[in-house]
């Protein structure tokens, strides 16, 4: 007996193994135990290729998700304009619906004037037009649409826009989360109060 093949000791019984191959049939099983012992090696083999490349797929789709929410949705928010560009962000006015680029860098200076645009950190603001009057969306942070200071300074500056910047048309006041939700089929703001 060899010591190069290890099946061959598989053919005598021993303490270790006393369950030895019948005589006459050594080789036949050796052969079968060594494609069995292959085909093992090689189910493993794909097993970690093919979580490999599970990994990679997820990690693809999360890029994917992850560009997707920070170039498309705001494409669907409107044509982009930046008021103050930051290091961090921007404050940033998204206008489209009827809504005029013109009527956005109004907007923008109004936001500016009035200290809602202070240069400090990044802010979204969305101008559409809605009939005959204006839609101006703000995203703020989470609960202060329910915070009364908030309430009660949003109304103050939904009066002003109506008479100081678009002539006394209507003017409608949302307060937004900074998520975007699907309505309609397409990506908006999710709406959490209104100021009429």
């Amino acid at each position: 007996m060899s010591n190069d093949d290890p099946f061959e000791r598989l053919t005598e019984p021993t303490a270790e193994n006393p369950f030895a191959l019948a005589p006459g049939t050594d080789g036949e099983t050796a052969d079968a135990f060594a494609r069995l012992a292959r085909r093992r090696r090689r189910q493993r083999q794909w097993k970690w290729v093919t979580l490999g490349v599970l990994f990679l797929v997820l990690g693809g789709v999360a890029v994917f998700c992850i560009f997707f929410r920070r170039h498309f949705v705001r494409e669907d928010l409107g044509q982009r304009l930046v008021i103050t560009p930051l290091g961090h962000g921007a404050e940033e006015i998204y206008y489209g619906d009827g809504a005029t680029e013109e009527q956005a860098h109004q907007l923008g200076a109004f936001l500016k004037q009035s200290g809602l645009f202070d240069g400090r950190n990044s802010k979204t603001v969305r101008l559409a037009k809605n009939g005959a009057g204006f839609v101006v969306q703000f995203v703020i942070a989470d609960g202060m649409w329910d915070n009364q200071a908030v309430l009660e300074l949003m109304q103050k500056v939904r009066a002003a826009m109506s008479r100081d910047l678009f002539g006394g048309a209507a003017v409608e006041v949302h307060l937004c989360e900074r998520e975007v939700g699907m309505k309609q089929g397409e990506l908006a703001l999710i709406v959490r109060r209104t100021l009429k």
